[in-house]
């Protein structure tokens, strides 16, 4: 039974079902500008990684982030095994730095899964060090309560913050982004260290 919307109760997500939810909501929420920014499709990232991204894909985050979503999609494609392909969702801008909504389709194992996710956390540490417009050097400002990745020249006056960033936990280790070697790195424990 329905309610007055209609709406019957959850669905079950399989993977199909929430691939075609991820694809429909790209679609829905594709648009030429995101906040005022001028947004692309990404096309030269599309030709180089057609396995990997769909030619209808759209994305909802600024030019300046194409070196982190390159890098993303080359340490995606490096860890998927033969035979397995990428179900890529909504692809945008939150908080100031860039989200991916991705999940491989078919089995992987432990160890693909642990290197598609610290791909998408390294894109996203990556994307508080970018301008979004411009792709310079930038940091993350708040105008307005609204954050994002700028550098001077696309400021419009908003001085820096500090990176949004954490720990993070990947199959239970815990890790944190290196800006110097640009990479995750596992965080010791505070009692193994003083031990």
């Amino acid at each position: 039974m329905g309610n007055a919307d209609g709406f019957r109760g959850p669905a079950l997500l399989d993977e199909r079902n929430l691939h075609l939810l991820f694809a429909t909501a790209a679609a829905v929420a594709s648009t030429s500008h995101v906040k005022g920014l001028p947004v692309t499709d990404f096309p030269r990232l599309k030709t180089k990684y057609p396995d990997l991204i769909p030619e209808r894909q759209h994305f909802q985050c600024g030019p300046g982030w194409e070196q982190v979503l390159d890098k993303y999609f080359d340490e995606v494609g490096r860890a998927l095994p033969l035979g397995a392909s990428l179900g890529l969702g909504r692809i945008y801008q939150k908080y100031g730095s860039l989200r991916i909504d991705a999940m491989p389709e078919g089995v992987v194992t432990d160890d693909v899964q642990i290197a598609l996710d610290k791909a998408e956390n390294l894109a996203d540490s990556r994307s508080y060090r970018y301008c979004e417009t411009c792709g310079k050097p930038g940091n993350l400002r708040d105008k307005h309560r609204w954050l994002y990745v700028a550098c001077e020249a696309h400021a419009d006056g908003a001085p820096p913050l500090p990176p949004d960033e954490g720990v993070l936990q990947l199959n239970g280790v815990a890790y944190e982004y290196d800006e110097n070697l640009d990479d995750l790195v596992v965080v010791e424990d505070e009692h193994e260290a003083a031990g």
